[in-house]
């Protein structure tokens, strides 16, 4: 049997990643991201892989529709930018 040209085997590994993206995503109701910058050497790249579960949105229900699930993470990060508003306020105050 004639070995797999060096093309066959990097789409092999490009749908195993695939996969494992894929299972991520379903198993965990989460959002993978690939991220892909080029460096100052010509064609090296860094890759960052990013994974954001979703299933903690709407009480820990995975069946959380999409639009709640951005519902609660707005509504999370409304809360960061609220407590970071306070505290920048309370440190702009004058001190007596």
């Amino acid at each position: 049997m004639p070995r797999k040209s060096k093309t066959a085997v990097e789409e092999g590994y490009l749908r195993s990643f695939w996969e494992e993206l894929e299972e991520i995503a379903r198993e965990h109701a989460g959002v993978c991201t690939v991220l892909l910058y080029p460096t100052k050497q010509r064609g090296v790249f860094t890759v960052e892989v990013r994974a954001l579960v979703l299933s903690g949105a709407g009480g820990g229900d995975p069946l959380t529709p999409f639009a709640g699930s951005l519902w609660w993470m707005a509504n999370k990060l409304s809360n960061l930018v609220e407590d970071g508003a306070e505290r920048s306020t309370e440190e702009r105050k004058p001190r007596a």
